[in-house]
């Protein structure tokens, strides 16, 4: 399945743009993919009923938040591994890889996430609230600007985004797809509406004429916190969706 193309930049280098999400087709999955995802439901499901019998589930989900924070790290280029994480982090060894760090930079960030959801949204802020957290202290070769969306190309592997194994989107890019998306929150039957964009910016409020009178000031008021409330769930039932196809990941360094 096509999920975006390479494009060729104003500078000379090739980056990936993603395609729009979901798409206006529909997906299109071979009987092999849908035999995949099926078995993996049934797995998941097997694994979720084991977890039903632990003690102590977040010490069965220790190992997995250190794999997926090596993982994470490997792909930027990181050398070092799982078990080198659990060795410094149990400091039993002083002789470990610089780069391991990295791993244990985005551990933190992973157990703040996990926290920070039980009481605060999927949005642009959660992001950027991970992204600080993953790059306070953090060994960087640039300044990352932690907590804030990039404004210039990264790229993973060699010196140059000419050079690289791997270029992600333009910050332009990145910045039209999110803004890009937009969701409407109404009240009152729709005679209050907001407008708000993929960046949680109110891009328009109309609102019906019978209602700009003084004794309806309550009633506005109430109706455009109502409004508000609604659009600011559309996008992030948004944002949910893109960050679980993949198309939408944490701010690259």
């Amino acid at each position: 399945m096509k999920i975006g193309q390479i494009k060729k930049q104003s500078t000379g280098y090739s980056a990936f743009v993603p395609d729009k999400f979901p798409p206006k087709d529909g997906f299109e999955f071979s009987p092999k993919i849908i035999q995949k995802a099926s078995n993996a439901t049934l797995l998941l499901g097997k694994l979720d009923g084991i977890t039903q019998l632990l003690p102590d589930l977040d010490f069965f989900l220790f190992m997995y938040i250190r794999k997926d924070a090596t993982s994470s790290s490997q792909i930027e280029g990181t050398k070092a591994t799982m078990i080198d994480a659990i060795e410094a982090e149990s400091k039993t060894t002083e002789k470990l890889p610089e780069d391991v760090d990295d791993i244990l930079h985005y551990i933190k960030a992973l157990n703040y996430g996990l926290e920070r959801l039980k009481n605060f949204p999927i949005s642009l802020r959660f992001l950027k609230e991970i992204h600080k957290e993953l790059m306070k202290d953090a060994r960087a070769s640039h300044y990352s600007d932690p907590g804030n969306f990039r404004t210039t190309q990264n790229w993973i592997g060699g010196t140059a985004p000419n050079n690289a194994h791997f270029v992600p989107a333009p910050p332009e890019e990145m910045k039209d797809a999110l803004s890009g998306e937009s969701a409407l929150g109404s009240a009152l039957g729709g005679k209050v509406q907001i407008t708000m964009s993929g960046t949680q910016e109110i891009q328009n409020i109309n609102i019906d004429p019978s209602l700009l009178s003084p004794e309806n000031k309550e009633r506005l008021e109430k109706a455009l916190k109502d409004a508000f409330e609604g659009a600011t769930k559309e996008i992030q039932k948004m944002l949910a969706k893109k960050m679980q196809s993949g198309e939408l990941k944490m701010p690259e360094l």
